[in-house]
């Protein structure tokens, strides 16, 4: 009985990614300079799938001269870490203890605030995190920056310019402030008039991870290959690897959830789709549970519904109360409705409160998120749509829309029974 609560009962998870890159790359010619949220192109054409960011706090130039030039050199976009005031030359003042600079800098609580912000942080994997080394550390506006954003499986890289010292131990002191999924490579000391010849050198000794390549042909997944089965997994925008295939659980409830959850995991699945709406989040939970297997081997994935949008805060502590399982690996909005963009904004705090790893929406063709997308911070990690042969809506496909996206395609139970058997 558990093989065949499994068979009905299974979602297929087909996975393709649109791209901005190309549609950005035409506003405005090739040499003009192009800014996303508050970080600019550089004027030398990119790779569609170039994500470094250049990001750097400057105060007499040096630190943004050698910013600039690094950016120039790799193609990256750049992004100056502005405080919302300004420090003065007697700010910077390095005898006087009373100076607004000495204070920051003997204060381990300081963060100044910031006047300028990214929109989104998702679309890099490498970060270059430029700045100049006041007593022997970086200014504690780096680390405002490092704190106001999720750097979870991005690559940092840090570099400073200084009148004598060296970069020092400022690498790791940032890095003790960012999570353990945030990989910190060794960092450098420049000189102002560095030349791109060293700059170039430089990065080709880094051991940068490869990029994750966007697979748009789904027969690259081999869903053979792993023990047990497990299926092949791919890299979301927030860092995180999912599954290409799991178990949905829609209409199971109780007991027969339970066992259809149970029976998939020790068959090798590793992905189990659940909502608020199918009701069945506490056996989804009690399944993972009793499995024995670790946590962070299974992921994740639950939505909540319109109904729910005006108090999303409740309705997320709600689906974590249920499921009882830590955190939850991927949330979703269920449908568009009336403050959906509250309860996305909702969705994104829960991100920072470590409640949630990855978000994103169900439902949502090209209208709507041409609607959508422009009013929140996070590009959605996935959008999770029915479209088989029965049911292929070509002209609201989500495909269409130019985002850094994985659309997640789910195929009822029913249409196999009816179509297929």
């Amino acid at each position: 009985m558990k093989k065949v609560i499994l068979l009905v009962s299974s979602i297929l998870c087909l996975v393709m990614l649109g791209s901005c890159g190309s549609e950005i790359s035409k506003i405005g010619g090739e040499n003009e300079d192009m800014k996303i949220g508050t970080a600019k192109r550089t004027k030398r054409e990119r790779g569609k799938e170039d994500k470094y960011l250049v990001a750097y706090f400057s105060c007499t130039n040096n630190t943004k001269t050698v910013a600039n030039r690094l950016a120039e050199t790799l193609s990256a976009d750049i992004h100056e870490i502005q405080p919302e005031e300004n420090y003065t030359a007697t700010d910077l003042e390095y005898n006087d203890p009373k100076s607004r600079s000495s204070i920051e800098q003997n204060d381990p609580n300081s963060r100044p605030k910031l006047s300028s912000q990214l929109n989104d942080v998702s679309q890099y994997n490498v970060i270059f995190l430029a700045y100049p080394i006041w007593w022997g550390s970086a200014p504690k506006v780096i680390y405002t920056f490092l704190e106001s954003y999720d750097f979870t499986g991005k690559t940092i890289v840090p570099l400073c310019t200084s009148g004598g010292s060296g970069i020092g131990s400022s690498g790791e002191e940032l890095e003790s402030i960012t999570n353990d999924q945030t990989n910190w490579l060794s960092g450098k000391r420049f000189d102002k008039n560095v030349s791109t010849k060293e700059l170039k050198t430089w990065f080709s000794k880094l051991n940068i991870p490869k990029k994750t390549s966007q697979v748009t042909d789904i027969s690259n997944f081999n869903l053979e290959h792993g023990k047990n089965g497990n299926a092949s997994s791919i890299t979301l925008n927030s860092g995180y690897k999912m599954p290409v295939a799991g178990i949905g659980t829609y209409s199971l409830e109780n007991e027969e959830c339970e066992d259809a959850i149970l029976s998939a995991l020790e068959s090798g699945v590793r992905l189990i789709d659940t909502a608020y709406m199918y009701r069945n989040e506490e056996a989804v939970g009690n399944a993972i549970r009793k499995s024995g297997i670790p946590r962070e081997e299974i992921f994740v994935i639950t939505k909540i519904y319109p109904s729910q949008f005006d108090k999303a805060n409740q309705a997320i502590d709600e689906a974590m109360g249920k499921l009882n399982i830590g955190y939850v690996d991927l949330m979703l909005l269920h449908h568009p409705g009336e403050g959906d963009v509250k309860a996305y904004k909702a969705m994104e705090k829960a991100v920072k409160d470590k409640k949630i790893r990855s978000i994103g929406l169900s439902n949502w063709y090209v209208e709507e998120l041409e609607e959508f997308l422009p009013q929140v911070e996070t590009t959605p990690a996935l959008v999770q749509n029915e479209i088989h042969p029965y049911y292929q809506e070509k002209e609201r496909s989500p495909v269409k829309c130019c985002c850094s996206m994985i659309f997640f395609i789910f195929i009822p139970h029913f249409i196999f029974y009816n179509k297929l058997f």
